[in-house]
């Protein structure tokens, strides 16, 4: 490609950003606009941070402190970099190469393009902003050996976006098959999730072991200096105190010195460790760990992005896809009808309701967004309760009055998980909303359909936090009771307000991920508003305990049965609202079934 059509493709790229903002309304293209500056301003301003930071707090760091804080720096910025992978996995080149490739042009160029189109992320810049922010403090403070940190850290980039943009393709082409792809994305959001927290599980498992062994050694101690007659020295006579502290000292040096070699040597031969490992170089005066690993990581970038460029080739010539299909020879036996769960009969209500019921629960079961989102709830509603109960392996104690309080809170939590979905119940639908629309069913048939298709989901990610929370907490059976019945409240509260949120404020997830399309302002201000509100919507679901807690202080009532008997009274409240308010909400749906159509089929880029 020479530079006329080089040109010519970045003028492309450019009115076609243009345009998408002047179709839109001039508070879209003015928000985006806001959007730009604020990234800029964050860049600058993270930049300016970390320079003082480098200035002031790294300038008498040794060689060794500054290796482990670079170590920090490395793991934040991958994590957070797998973070953006898992939320855009689908492939949005900045120019589409299936337009360019019936023209006489090399797509090696606008390959390269797309790539650097793909860097202008907030991830990105604020990483190079934070790393370069750091080097120009550490010039400042340290002396000019360390203008060799900048290609070192550029080079650090390169490597990194070049294999992760690499990472991105690949994971797409697997993605092909829709059965792999569901399966990848719901792995992927649990592997991502573990690393993120596998230093709190690493707490979580062994708890306070270190300290346990520091306790020992202090023990150890005191009682060598309380009865220096038993223990004997090297030369036959007793240890005394000073000496003991010695031995003490002398073997956690020995252990300090094990781990720095180990750190040390996974930073000389990870390369993505071969920018902390230059910095130490660097600190300690040596100036060709900067340089090797420079080299290093530019020539590891430079064939993880080729890679990526016969990874991209394949992909849109179809070359990974047109693999040949084993056809299984079919046996003669008649095979037997599969069950139907839309023929299921659901609690006395009408076919229609069950049959939509049955249809939209077996349509959650297999979205991959919705598995993402169910594994994410159960983790958190899990793993959380269990991090702030269990405390150094010693089960916590509570006042009686207090325990109903733990319980309501983790099924708040659990609620909030699932908020994405209930707020937003046409949302994954997409074009099968077309059928809901063509359905002579009621509308109010058709939220209740939707409503009890939930109900499983909501329910199987509250058991097992529930049997957590009442082990860790020893919740009293009428408290578990009292729970159940507060959920029961607090979903019936949340359907009717999810139902009048997906009604107004309807908006497209984009198929395989949870990340929504692009929306009009007013569509983001309500989603904002229901998202911020909804801790006042389910404070009632306090209610209870607080009553039981009060009563208990005040009167000297027993809290269970008070939690208990004022949960059934919200219930059957709650459930009394839901039932008044399903009529209303169908015929407002009714009304806007054109409006919520347009906003879940439409596909804008």
């Amino acid at each position: 490609m020479n530079r006329e059509q080089f040109r010519a493709i970045l003028w492309l790229r450019w009115r076609l950003s243009r345009n998408q903002l002047l179709r839109g309304s001039g508070v879209g293209a003015a928000i985006a606009a806001l959007a730009v500056v604020l990234l800029v301003l964050l860049a600058v301003g993270a930049g300016a941070g970390a320079t003082l930071l480098g200035v002031f707090a790294l300038k008498k760091a040794s060689p060794t402190e500054l290796m482990f804080i670079w170590d920090a720096v490395v793991f934040f910025v991958l994590f957070f970099s797998l973070i953006a992978v898992l939320t855009e996995l689908q492939r949005s080149e900045s120019v589409d190469l299936t337009k360019l490739l019936h023209l006489p042009i090399g797509l090696n160029q606008v390959f390269v393009f797309n790539y650097l189109a793909s860097l202008i992320s907030l991830g990105t810049v604020l990483a190079l902003a934070v790393m370069l922010g750091l080097v120009v403090g550490m010039v400042i403070s340290r002396g000019g050996d360390f203008l060799l940190a900048i290609p070192l850290v550029l080079a650090f980039v390169f490597m990194f976006t070049a294999w992760i943009y690499c990472l991105r393709g690949w994971l797409l082409s697997l993605m092909v098959n829709p059965r792999r792809r569901r399966a990848m994305i719901v792995w992927i959001t649990l592997g991502v999730i573990l690393i993120g927290q596998s230093p709190q599980l690493i707490h979580f498992v062994v708890p306070r072991k270190a300290a346990r062994d520091r306790a020992a050694q202090s023990a150890s101690a005191t009682n060598s200096a309380a009865q220096p007659a038993e223990t004997p020295s090297a030369t036959g006579g007793a240890l005394s105190p000073q000496e003991a502290q010695s031995v003490t000292a002398s073997t956690r040096e020995k252990k300090n010195a094990q781990v720095l070699a180990v750190a040390t040597g996974v930073n000389q031969w990870l390369p993505l460790l071969w920018l902390p490992n230059g910095m130490r170089g660097l600190a300690a005066g040596s100036w060709w760990p900067a340089l090797w690993g420079g080299a290093g990581m530019f020539a590891l970038g430079w064939l993880g992005l080729s890679r990526a460029y016969r990874a991209t080739l394949k992909f849109y010539r179809g070359e990974e896809r047109a693999k040949p299909v084993s056809v299984k020879p079919v046996s003669a036996r008649a095979a037997r009808p599969a069950a139907n769960w839309i023929e299921r009969s659901l609690l006395g209500l009408p076919d229609d309701t069950a049959a939509l019921a049955w249809t939209q629960f077996r349509s959650m079961l297999r979205a991959p967004e919705v598995r993402m989102m169910l594994a994410m709830g159960l983790f958190v509603a899990i793993f959380l309760p269990a991090v702030i109960l269990w405390r150094g392996g010693s089960n916590p104690s509570f006042p009686e009055a207090v325990r109903p309080f733990v319980g309501t809170g983790m099924m708040v939590m659990v609620l909030f998980t699932l908020m994405q979905l209930v707020c937003n119940q046409f949302g994954c639908d997409r074009d099968g909303f077309r059928g809901l629309v063509l359905l002579p069913t009621p509308r109010e048939r058709l939220l209740l359909g939707k409503n009890l298709a939930l109900i499983p989901l909501a329910g199987a990610i509250m058991i097992l936090p529930l049997v957590a929370v009442s082990v860790l907490a020893k919740l009293s059976l009428p408290v578990v009771l009292a729970t159940l019945l507060q959920f029961a409240a607090a979903f019936l509260l949340y359907c009717a307000i999810g139902n009048l949120a997906s009604i107004l404020v309807p908006y497209r997830i984009a198929a395989g991920s949870l990340k929504p399309t692009k929306q009009s302002w007013q569509t983001s201000l309500g989603v904002m508003v229901v998202h911020l509100s909804f801790p006042l919507l389910v404070s009632p679901v306090f209610i209870p305990p607080a009553l039981g807690f009060g009563l208990e202080r005040l009167s000297g009532w027993p809290t269970g049965p008070v939690n208990f008997c004022a949960s059934l009274v919200l219930a059957f409240a709650f459930g009394a609202v839901y039932k008044f308010t399903l009529p209303p909400l169908g015929r407002l749906l009714q009304r806007r079934e054109t409006n919520i159509l347009r906003a879940v089929t439409e596909v804008r880029e």
